[in-house]
């Protein structure tokens, strides 16, 4: 258990929560090297895009894969339950799930503000965060942390890690 009221980077001690982080695990029959790989390629549409985001040398390289190839029609239906999946997949290991556990009751924001491009989907930025990209802001929802403070962004990643907290909890 942790005394923080939350986490907001998925980096360092806790860079276990990430999609970005090197931990090989199962899912859908197949084995993958990052939850990052796995999400990627639930987009493909053929063979082929599937075992290039699969085969790719480094998340990075999987997300900027899976950024080119054709999404299947249904994937902004199905996305968030993908990601939930691929979580409960990851955190199946005894070890990795010992650590999400241990993140409680802190509150998970995958806070995106030091990337070049901000991701106000799966993460968040603060409220006080100045360099919008240009027209993300206003779509992008607000909410308040456990500490008061004042967020923007859907934080999904945080709240499906936090769901699949509560699961083995």
């Amino acid at each position: 258990m942790t005394d923080e009221l939350m986490i907001t980077s998925f980096k360092g001690h806790y860079a276990f929560l990430s999609n970005f982080n090197h931990t090989a695990f199962s899912y859908g029959g197949h084995g993958w090297p990052t939850a990052e790989h796995a999400f990627q390629a639930g987009k493909a549409t053929n063979p082929y895009d599937f075992q290039q985001v699969k085969q790719a040398g480094s998340p990075r390289d999987a997300k900027r894969i899976g950024h080119t190839i054709p999404c299947r029609e249904d994937w902004e239906q199905v996305k968030r339950e993908l990601m939930l999946s691929i979580l409960l997949a990851k955190f199946s290991d005894p070890d990795l799930r010992h650590q999400l556990v241990a993140t409680m009751p802190a509150m998970l924001i995958e806070g995106t503000a030091d990337r070049a491009k901000p991701d106000l989907y799966w993460g968040a930025v603060p409220f006080n965060y100045h360099t919008w990209p240009a027209g993300s802001a206003g779509a992008a929802p607000i909410f308040q942390a456990d500490d008061h403070s004042v967020w923007v962004g859907g934080n999904w990643l945080g709240r499906l890690l936090m769901v699949v907290r509560g699961v083995h909890t």
